[in-house]
């Protein structure tokens, strides 16, 4: 069987079919809380990281909302070379923030320079990356726009 860690059609294991006959458990239920942290848990091993993990019942779109609302009271700086990544843009203005772009045509990366070079004109709460545009199929090097943003903008 092949994984593939993005959207598109995936093969499903028979016991994860198997297991969709059996009844939903209520999302207010001990169990229920009791799964979702041991899943935030273990998704700290998956991510490589000791940090919080936020985790969401919702679309993409949904904890792309909750994220901009809850981190980013006015500016946002916004990478944009994708139709994902112009989501990231038009929720952050839909939401009332002042959101610019650092765009480049679909199908290129945002480079570190291109990145450092925003930051140098301008304080942002909060940058947006994709880092895997499916919409283009390009990976955005985000360790290295990461390390930018620490290096001229630690506070963002």
């Amino acid at each position: 069987m092949s994984r593939m860690f993005v959207p598109g059609p995936v093969d499903v294991a028979p016991e994860v079919l198997a297991a969709q006959t059996k009844p939903m458990i209520p999302h207010r239920s001990k169990d229920f809380e009791a799964i979702f942290q041991r899943t935030a848990e273990k998704a700290k091993d998956l991510f490589y990281t000791q940090t919080r993990i936020f985790q969401g019942s919702c679309s993409g779109s949904g904890m792309q909302e909750a994220g901009i609302r809850n981190f980013v009271q006015e500016t946002v700086l916004s990478c944009v070379n994708g139709s994902f990544a112009q989501r990231w843009n038009d929720v952050a203005i839909a939401n009332g923030k002042k959101a610019d772009k650092l765009e480049v045509e679909m199908g290129e990366a945002i480079t570190p320079d291109m990145l450092r070079d925003a930051l140098k004109q301008k304080h942002y709460e909060a940058v947006t990356i994709v880092h895997n545009e499916t919409s283009t199929g390009v990976e955005n090097p985000v360790k290295e726009l990461c390390e930018v943003v620490r290096e001229v903008s630690p506070d963002t």
